[in-house]
């Protein structure tokens, strides 16, 4: 959340995605999730600063943009 913080983003909060039963659910891909076209060009924003992981649209999460960051995911070097 720093980094994007830091990037003037307003991040809201970072947690471990959990199941149903509260267990941690295993991403392996890094992927930023919006909730309409409407957020594109700021999650493309944010995709920039973290590596240009896929922006896709879906339901899935109550926020506009969320991240999802996957085991696939390194911080960027600057």
């Amino acid at each position: 959340g720093q980094l994007l913080k830091d990037a003037g983003f307003n991040v809201i909060g970072a947690s471990m995605l959990v199941d149903a039963d509260k267990k941690p659910v295993d991403i392996e891909t890094t992927v930023i999730v919006i909730t309409d076209e409407l957020f594109r060009a700021d999650a493309e924003g944010i995709a920039a600063k973290l590596g240009s992981p896929a922006v896709i649209v879906s339901p899935e999460f109550a926020g506009p943009i969320t991240v999802v960051l996957g085991a696939d995911y390194k911080l960027p070097v600057e």
